[in-house]
């Protein structure tokens, strides 16, 4: 699933369960980096949450609940909302919601 998102985003991204990067693809240590630190308030997020994005002193990153998990994109512009709007179109009405 991670290299189908890579096909239409062009960006790594990783799979998040339980608090914890459990899957990666194409991101760099830095990148996973944030994305742990991130991860661990995803346990804590409301059912109802389906997508939005987190910043650290690290960077931002995208996260987009899947199932029983979450799905974490770093993000690589200042304009968070243009990414999320994206991610929102490119991967969850194409790739998840099918």
């Amino acid at each position: 699933m991670l290299g189908k998102i890579y096909s239409v985003l062009g960006t790594g991204s990783c799979f998040i369960k339980g608090g914890e990067v459990v899957d990666s693809y194409l991101l760099s240590d830095k990148e996973i980096k944030l994305i742990e630190e991130i991860a661990k308030v995803t346990p804590h997020l409301p059912e109802k949450f389906k997508i939005g994005f987190f910043e650290h002193e690290e960077g931002k990153a995208i996260v987009l609940r899947h199932g029983e998990g979450f799905i974490c994109f770093p993000a690589k512009s200042d304009n968070v909302m243009n990414e999320l709007r994206r991610v929102e179109a490119e991967v969850y009405d194409k790739i998840l919601s099918h």
